[in-house]
């Protein structure tokens, strides 16, 4: 089940999306030095997953150098408390 504050982000992430799509076909003329500028909607995309594996990288590195054991904490001191 999604949260209510998700679900927003995912509609409004949508429409930001798709209004960014509607004005590309009508007002961008695509005059690009390579072919692939040329793509319908290939800025939006490219971004889009630069975005996406940006941010699952940081959290594989993040979590690999951040995350210490459940008992990291527990040995390796004396009990004198």
């Amino acid at each position: 089940m999604m949260k209510d504050g998700n679900k927003k982000v995912l509609i409004i992430s949508g429409v930001m999306m798709a209004l960014v799509f509607l004005l590309e076909i009508l007002f961008v003329h695509p005059h690009g030095y390579f072919w692939w500028h040329e793509l319908l909607a290939f800025d939006l995309l490219f971004g889009l997953v630069g975005c996406l594996v940006l941010i699952f990288a940081a959290k594989v590195v993040v979590r690999t150098i951040v995350e210490r054991n459940e008992d990291y904490y527990d040995g390796g001191g004396s009990d004198d408390a």
